[in-house]
């Protein structure tokens, strides 16, 4: 055992000074926590990612420390000083809370389970402490040769009841005690019956998908079951065992790789790229032979991703508004299939960065961003390789794929390009139109790529004109700008 010599105070039995600073604690610790949660649209590296985690851990903990004595100190005449097992519990609870709230952040599936340590670990110091509040009299009845009451458990002690039922005489002891005792194997069996029914109402509600419903049901199963399962109550309330405080100690290593677990989402790629990741495409192989080889000394201010190449075809415009009739109009869209280029550039390139390196790939696959954290921007550049008149249109739809499932807007604005063989370029943007699946609250890590379309009007100062490019700007909101969006452009739609 450790001792600890404020243990001995009389209150610290009381359900005042345990209940209410643990309480107060846990609710500050997962306030703390909940603003400190990096949220979906970040990014980390592997020393980010281990540090964020260390470091949520150890502000959970010393949170809900705080909490203790600053109660303790508040209400100093009403509840006794934090003893070493209300501190131990209170920051063993505390650090599971960043794993916690960082799933249910990022609405995985595996938030159901997060709570379960928490509620093991609370219920086990409240069970605790009322066995120990029900011994305390028990143990002041050997001392004294008296018997006392047991007012703060509201119930008669075992001891005292089974004292009570030898002390009768002869053959009615033995009736008295076998009528005592068939009761309570009623009673025993009871909570075994609950438990049972609550293990099988968290499999039936998860199944049918009521998540939060098996969520809180999956809670009670843990209280319970610990609850049932302690049965001992410890020697000295106020302290905390060796093997206790090995199993606290223990614990917190698979806390922390499951925190680590958890953050891998926001993990960034290609961390072995200097000023601008050029290895983070699945699956991407060089335009050129050879292959482009990695050069951690080597910073490329920006990152081409090519789309797979498409069929040549030729493309026949519909005829200009002003020359079609009511009798006469093209009976579909135009449709353009997208084998352009995704350019990502970065905002502030480092010094001596400098080249572009050129890949194919999949935006939606791929993970572009700069290794310094800095921001990037992000456009899709689709060539005609003949002039189109803008007149013929009265407007182009543009159907995107977005694979992203970080939080943050996103906005693609539309420009015309008449780029004539002098190098001459003449630019009309056609307005922004919002990614709507962006715009989502709550966005999960594992939804499947949505299918949009996004449509724009050819505007008065643009029908005039002709065109041979079509360029795609992406705006990202400021706090997710540090990564490319993982949004694919599959074709364009001239609508007459």
């Amino acid at each position: 055992m450790t001792q600890d010599s404020r243990s001995t105070d009389p209150r610290s039995l009381q359900w005042q000074s345990w209940a209410i600073p643990m309480a107060a604690g846990f609710v500050f610790s997962s306030l703390v926590v909940l603003l400190a949660v990096p949220g979906p649209a970040h990014i980390l590296s592997w020393r980010g990612l281990f540090s964020r985690s260390a470091g949520l851990m150890a502000l959970a903990a010393a949170a809900s420390l705080a909490m203790l004595w600053a109660v303790a100190r508040t209400f100093r005449d009403q509840i006794a000083e934090p003893t070493a097992s209300l501190r131990a519990y209170a920051w063993s609870a505390a650090i599971w809370l960043p794993l916690l709230f960082i799933l249910w952040s990022e609405h995985a599936v595996w938030v159901i389970l997060a709570p379960v340590p928490i509620a093991a670990i609370l219920t086990h110091f409240t069970r605790r402490q009322c066995l120990a509040a029900e011994v305390a009299p028990v143990q002041d009845d050997m001392e004294t040769g008296y018997p006392a009451a047991t007012a703060q458990t509201g119930s008669v002690s075992l001891t005292r009841f089974r004292s009570a039922i030898f002390s009768a005489a002869g053959s009615g002891a033995d009736a008295l005690f076998a009528a005592a005792t068939a009761p309570r194997t009623m009673i025993v069996g009871l909570p075994a019956v609950v438990i049972a029914l609550l293990l099988q109402a968290v499999a039936f509600t998860f199944a049918i998908g009521l998540p939060a419903l098996s969520e809180t049901l999956l809670i009670l199963l843990t209280a319970a079951t610990v609850w049932l399962f302690t049965t001992v109550a410890p020697q000295e309330p106020g302290s905390t065992s060796l093997a206790g405080t090995r199993g606290r100690r223990a614990a917190v290593l698979p806390c922390f790789l499951l925190t680590c677990l958890a953050l891998t989402p926001l993990l960034q790629a290609g961390l072995n790229a200097s000023a601008f990741s050029h290895a983070v495409m699945a699956g991407a192989r060089a335009v050129t032979p050879p292959a482009i080889q990695r050069d951690p000394g080597h910073a490329y201010t920006g990152v081409v991703l090519l789309a797979p190449p498409m069929p040549r075809r030729k493309i026949l415009t519909p005829a200009p508004v002003s020359l079609q009739t009511h009798s006469f109009r093209p009976a579909r869209p135009l449709v353009i299939p997208f084998d352009g280029a995704y350019r990502y550039l970065a905002l502030y390139p480092q010094r001596g960065a400098h080249e572009l390196l050129t890949q194919r790939g999949d935006p939606v696959i791929a993970n572009v961003h700069t290794t310094d954290n800095s921001p990037l921007t992000m456009e899709a550049r689709q060539r005609l390789g003949g002039r189109i008149q803008a007149s013929c249109c009265r407007g182009i739809d543009v159907d995107v794929v977005n694979g992203d499932d970080r939080f943050g807007r996103i906005d693609i604005e539309m420009l015309l390009e008449d780029v004539t063989p002098g190098g001459k370029t003449v630019t009309r943007s056609l307005g922004t139109a919002p990614v709507r699946s962006s715009l989502e609250k709550r966005i999960s890590i594992n939804r499947a790529p949505i299918n949009e379309t996004l449509h724009f009007d050819i505007a008065a100062n643009a029908s005039q004109m002709q065109f041979n490019n079509i360029l795609l700007r992406f705006k990202l909101s400021e706090h997710r700008n540090r990564a490319g969006a993982k949004v694919r452009i599959k074709d364009f739609r001239l609508t007459p």
